[in-house]
């Protein structure tokens, strides 16, 4: 990734800090959708990058700076960014297990992405430890339609519980999108977690990333 041309505009002064920050969300979202779960082609990113980076290191002002992140860097990007169906399709097996699964660090990261959205924070919650709301017990339970970020004490409180008998640790939850969770569903059961994981993926898209889902 083109970081040091970045970091060098930046402290020449002709690249703002809120440009800055815009540009690394950016690729963060792009590499995630691009390479996490689409898993397609690197070449096709690495031109890009060192055209850009060339075109950057050669600016001198703020306006060329612009020009070339938005002609040489993001509109190459977007032509290479996955369709929502593509997208959507791969998404919706993300699964996390308590066993060493591939796919676990890319769902630990989607579900702490789609935390800082819920609950408007920048960062996730060191204590927010991922809750399977069916028990991890089957390749089911594991999908990301059935799991939600919970503080860690009240993950083993629930423990294995049935979804009834952990509304209450749910609700002591400070966590908006428990909450939120909660107010939305008196019951819950395996039929409920591919619809779920389908509303979280057209929300880690649209929200998290930004993107329209129509593209």
């Amino acid at each position: 990734m083109p970081l040091l041309a970045l970091f060098a505009s930046r402290d020449k002064g002709i690249l703002k800090e809120k440009k800055f920050k815009e540009i690394i969300i950016y690729l963060e979202n792009f590499h995630f959708a691009y390479n996490a779960i689409l898993a397609r082609r690197p070449n096709l990113i690495d031109p890009i990058y060192t055209k850009f980076a060339i075109s950057l290191r050669k600016c001198t002002t703020a306006s060329e700076v612009n020009d070339v992140i938005q002609n040489k860097l993001f509109l190459p990007l977007d032509s290479l960014f996955p369709q929502y169906s593509d997208f959507e399709s791969k998404f919706i097996e993300l699964a996390y297990s308590k066993k060493d699964l591939p796919s676990n660090m890319k769902t630990k990261y989607a579900v702490n992405k789609l935390f800082c959205y819920y609950d408007e924070k920048d960062v996730p919650d060191d204590e927010g430890t991922i809750e399977h709301i069916i028990p991890d017990n089957d390749d089911m339970s594991h999908n990301i339609g059935n799991l939600i970020l919970l503080e860690q004490g009240l993950n083993n409180d629930a423990g294995d519980k049935i979804f009834s008998v952990k509304i209450p640790y749910y609700k002591r939850s400070s966590y908006k999108w428990v909450n939120e969770f909660v107010d939305n569903h008196s019951s819950w059961n395996q039929s409920d977690i591919p619809t779920r994981a389908k509303e979280l993926a057209r929300i880690y898209y649209t929200k998290v990333m930004g993107r329209q889902d129509g593209q």
